[in-house]
């Protein structure tokens, strides 16, 4: 009889543990084709920011796009200058930023990814400064084709959540696609990683891929 219970009991844990295999490869595909390639880009700032009382040691940017590949299982590159004269100080990013932008600058990358083609759909992650996307991003997206890619971008900003930038970024690539943008507060990222979960878990799960 216990040899009967035994042999039972190790087929219900194979069963278990079959069903929870399973369970994790369909949440770590969200039902996209397992062909599929995914990649993440992303530019972030880490150092002093708008609303913090300490400087912060990993960018708002880099928290979420680390809690996508969490989801995708996607490759991550992130987006970084070839000379980084980004200063730390939030007042002095800002007036080096802003300059940027009056001159519609284009700096230089360093190690930019060379295989671009294999992959068939690309986050695009980048702070919001001064109502748009810091001019490195735009060295990026203007490096590569992207007319057969689906572009799924997401930002993370300070104080205005009603800048929309995936018509200036369809208007650009070309792309096949390009999703709404996903916007979340840098201090929600920063400060409140459980809530930046569940709103990163939520938009993930409205994506048709």
């Amino acid at each position: 009889m216990k040899n009967i219970l035994l042999c039972i009991f190790i087929i219900f844990g194979i069963f278990i543990f079959s069903g929870c295999n399973n369970k994790e490869k369909i949440i770590f595909t969200q039902g996209s084709d397992p062909d599929t390639k995914i990649l993440i880009a992303y530019f972030s700032r880490a150092g002093e920011q708008r609303g913090f009382q300490r400087k912060t040691k990993i960018g708002n940017t880099a928290i979420i796009a680390n809690m996508i590949a969490g989801k995708t299982g996607a490759d991550i590159f992130e987006i970084t200058p070839l000379e980084d004269n980004y200063p730390e100080k939030f007042e002095k990013l800002s007036e080096y930023a802003k300059k940027e932008k009056e001159e519609n600058a284009r700096p230089e990358i360093l190690n930019k990814p060379e295989n671009l083609d294999k992959y068939d759909i690309i986050f695009i992650g980048s702070p919001i400064w001064h109502e748009d996307m810091p001019m490195i991003l735009y060295t990026f997206i203007e490096s590569y084709d992207f007319t057969d890619k689906t572009i799924i971008p997401f930002y993370t900003y300070g104080w205005n959540e009603y800048i929309c930038l995936s018509d200036k970024i369809r208007n650009i690539t070309q792309a096949k696609e390009v999703k709404e943008d996903f916007k979340i507060k840098g201090l929600t990222a920063q400060l409140r990683t459980s809530i930046a979960q569940k709103k990163v878990d939520k938009w993930f799960d409205s994506l048709e891929f």
